[in-house]
């Protein structure tokens, strides 16, 4: 078996495709192959080929080399309409320069990394080229997302960097699922996700930090739902007090090192 026939069986390749040759770039470290369609191939006994059209294809990388697939692709006739049908790939979405595998790898050290260009110097590609596998599989599967019936709901602001761009995340607090992203972090994202709810009066706790913005706009949307501060937060802000007030004490005489006032006083009140 050549090595013709054996890159065959592993990409694998079915009729009516094959490879035709192998070409190696041992500058730019690149393995090229070139498929090629059966001659004989025809959709129905209706059609005949019209034109040929160029496609190519990066895929995963074949040992250190990079590999790209490059076809000439036919374009058919089809008699009795007149329609012509470009012929299409199973191995790739339309308009994309990757194959599905290689797609399948991008989402993978994305999740990894969770940056467009320390992705794409892994790669050796344009972090542009991350950046829309990664927001076209994200968008198909948010698009398709429906919004779960639950009664405990969490929500929570995030942000890319400190000050840019927030968005507010909705979370089945159950489920322990993403239920919705609204852009963000005042009481329109509660109003947003209130308008695209399919059922908001199920809705019977939330969880949440203390955002005066938040409360204004569960109280003005979902009033009937009971709101808990989450832990972290009330901590956060029992913390600060407490530093404040070890401000204005300042050290108490004989106390211990590293010990607040205001839990020795109120160690002494107990």
């Amino acid at each position: 078996m050549n090595i013709v026939e054996q890159l065959e069986s592993l990409l694998p390749l079915l009729y009516p495709f094959s490879v035709m040759r192998i070409e190696k770039d041992e500058q730019m470290e690149q393995v090229h192959i070139y498929l090629e369609v059966a001659r004989d191939y025809r959709p129905s006994a209706n059609h005949s080929i019209q034109s040929y059209y160029e496609r190519s294809w990066e895929h995963l990388r074949l040992f250190q080399y990079r590999s790209f697939l490059h076809c000439r692709l036919p374009v058919f006739l089809d008699k009795e309409s007149g329609k012509t049908t470009a012929m299409q790939v199973d191995c790739s979405r339309d308009h994309s320069r990757f194959t599905l595998l290689y797609e399948q790898h991008v989402l993978q050290l994305m999740q990894l990394h969770c940056c467009f260009t320390s992705v794409a110097a892994q790669l050796g590609i344009y972090p542009q080229r991350v950046e829309s596998i990664y927001h076209y599989y994200t968008t198909q599967a948010y698009l398709q997302h429906t919004t779960s019936v639950c009664e405990r709901v969490g929500l929570d602001e995030t942000s890319t960097r400190k000050g840019h761009d927030y968005i507010t995340v909705f979370t089945d607090m159950d489920a322990g699922q993403i239920i919705a992203i609204e852009d963000g972090r005042s009481g329109e994202a509660i109003k947003a996700f209130f308008t695209s709810h399919a059922n908001p009066a199920v809705i019977r706790e939330l969880s949440m930090d203390m955002s005066p913005a938040f409360i204004k706009g569960a109280q003005e949307h979902l009033p009937w739902a009971r709101i808990t501060f989450d832990k972290w937060h009330v901590f956060q802000l029992f913390e600060r007090h407490l530093q404040e007030l070890d401000a204005k004490l300042g050290p108490l005489p004989g106390a211990p090192v590293g010990v607040p006032a205001s839990v020795l006083q109120t160690a002494a009140a107990e």
